[in-house]
């Protein structure tokens, strides 16, 4: 690909000069797309052999319009910030190519970035470095060393190129990572910026090395004292701060990547699950961010379920009722996806939170997960035995069967079963463990 590297600020200032008067963000508004086309030519051509990232340059745009010498100044100034870029991208990472620019606004630039496939961690181990070296070479030349600078921002963010062909879904992750990369750029403080980029680097090796945990915990059926299924837990690499699972999840919804780190660890406890007995379930929770990836589709899950001896019946996915919160038609289509391939669904953490009677009786989930802030206790607490009453009354009439969650004594397990409540998990039984724990 033989793009002509952006070689001077006088093509970016010719960009600004040309949208100058323009408010903000008003050439997406005017195209209904983040990318003008012939920056997106040039994406859908490097993504066919390259990995992409974007970096963002700006500065606050009442300074570029209303400094000493008006947009001019300004103009300097985003010319001294892009040329500042190209160098410190030179300098830290040699293979990294800038291969697009264009303009979010009179006082932001986006450059595209080029770079072999794989290096992401190390672009964002770089990104400190790089932001160090533009702002400093850029105030240097843009003010002097004896006059006081504007704050000016670099940010930095990888781009999914999953769908390299598709024009929609480039642009929207190109937009993710352009806000992600302006998010990024307004963090100040050289420790903060130091800890996300040590974090990215983490979290990037971790997705390509495939270096996530699983950790299974049974959930046993009472009647016959049997195993029904394992429900597996996240977990990242042991002594790392992604070991906490909120913590990797949170930083990967951060960085846009909660759908990728769920595929890959549905693969990662599917492959680590072993044997199981005919008719036993995996229950794998899914995160409510994945419900929006327009990924998020049963394709390929039934083939990589035969290939570890399991089919879509052994499957549960299990979500939240903090989901139920958006759009109760747009949660039942993907779900029916799902259970036309024959996927079970189960609804985790009822009573936590304000779940609605109406969302359980049209989402008629197989599996009710009764939260373990209503199982603590219930032996002696009334409210949550009538709650515990009500679910498993509610149960047999949409045909959902309901679980415990959270059963930590003999007491808690024989007052469940007396209430009619058919299976459950917790310490009683096993903590969560890898490989999967044999319960007699």
């Amino acid at each position: 690909m033989n793009h002509p590297e952006i070689a001077s600020s006088l093509m970016f200032k010719g960009m600004l000069e040309k949208n100058r008067t323009l408010e903000k963000n008003a050439l997406v508004g005017k195209v209904r797309r983040f990318l003008p086309d012939e920056v997106w030519g040039v994406i859908r051509e490097e993504a066919e052999s390259e990995g992409l990232g974007i970096l963002t340059l700006g500065m606050p745009e009442a300074a570029f319009l209303q400094g000493a010498s008006g947009p001019s100044q300004g103009l300097f100034v985003m010319e001294c910030l892009v040329e500042a870029a190209r160098n410190a991208l030179r300098h830290e990472v040699p293979d990294c190519r800038p291969v697009a620019l264009f303009t979010a606004g009179p006082a932001e630039a986006v450059m595209i970035l080029a770079h072999p496939p794989g290096r992401e961690a190390t672009l964002a181990k770089a990104y400190p470095d790089i932001r160090r070296e533009t702002l400093s070479a850029a105030a240097r030349h843009a003010f002097g060393p004896d006059e006081p600078s504007l704050p000016l921002a670099v940010g930095y963010s990888a781009i999914d190129i999953a769908h390299p062909d598709d024009r929609e879904r480039m642009d929207r992750a190109s937009l993710g990572a352009y806000l992600r990369a302006v998010r990024l750029g307004r963090e100040n403080t050289a420790e903060m910026l130091d800890t996300r980029a040590r974090l990215h680097e983490l979290f990037l090796t971790i997705m390509r090395d495939k270096l996530l945990q699983p950790a299974y915990q049974p959930v046993v059926d009472f009647a016959p004292g049997t195993v029904l299924g394992y429900e597996a837990f996240l977990r990242g690499p042991k002594d790392t701060p992604f070991h906490d699972p909120l913590a990797l999840l949170s930083f990967a919804e951060s960085i846009g990547q909660v759908f990728a780190l769920e595929q890959l660890f549905f693969q990662t406890a599917v492959a680590g699950l072993g044997p199981m007995e005919p008719g036993q379930l995996l229950f794998i929770n899914i995160h409510p961010a994945s419900f929006t990836d327009p990924q998020f589709t049963p394709a390929g899950i039934p083939g990589y379920l035969g290939d570890h001896g399991l089919t879509p019946g052994n499957l549960v996915f299990e979500f939240t009722e903090r989901q139920t919160a958006g759009d109760l038609d747009i949660l039942q289509q993907k779900l029916e996806l799902y259970r036309d391939s024959g996927i079970r669904v189960a609804m985790d953490d009822i009573g936590a939170g304000n779940m609605t009677l109406r969302a359980l009786c049209r989402i008629r989930p197989d599996f009710i997960k009764a939260d373990v802030s209503v199982i603590g206790g219930i032996q002696s607490n009334p409210f949550n035995r009538v709650m515990m009453e009500t679910l498993v009354c509610l149960g047999e009439k949409i045909k959902g069967r309901v679980i415990a969650v959270g059963i930590e004594s003999e007491t808690e397990l024989t007052s469940l079963a007396s209430m009619g409540v058919q299976a459950g998990q917790g310490y009683y039984f096993s903590r969560p463990e890898f490989p999967k724990p044999l319960v007699t």
